[in-house]
């Protein structure tokens, strides 16, 4: 009857936080401030029936409150690309910001499964 208040959560994997570090800091040294907010991340909130294949980074409210700056602009990185070692393939990632954050990433929905 609430199914649809419901929300899947899980643990944020290590090769997760390795593979997010990794775009991170090829990106270049505006987005090192964002490597370490990744150590920070408590879960990683599913919601599929928004946006497939979207994983949002679930921050404690504390280091959300501290670390939040709400006049920062909201954007995204579409079009990284890396290399899926299970797949033997390319697929494309794409990271969300929002008030000076790290929010959630998204993947090629063809080739869920990935390997660093």
């Amino acid at each position: 009857m609430f199914g649809f208040f419901r929300r899947n959560t899980r643990d944020f994997l290590d090769w997760e936080k390795e593979g997010l570090s990794k775009i991170l800091q090829e990106l270049g040294n505006d987005y090192g401030i964002f490597v370490g907010q990744l150590n920070e991340v408590k879960k990683i909130d599913i919601d599929e029936r928004t946006l497939p294949y979207m994983y949002g980074l679930e921050y404690s409210v504390d280091f959300y409150a501290k670390n939040e700056q709400r006049k920062s602009s909201n954007f995204k990185i579409e079009g990284i690309r890396i290399y899926n070692l299970t797949a033997d393939s390319w697929m494309d990632i794409t990271l969300y910001f929002a008030s000076a954050m790290v929010l959630a990433y998204s993947i090629d929905k063809k080739k869920r499964k990935i390997s660093i």
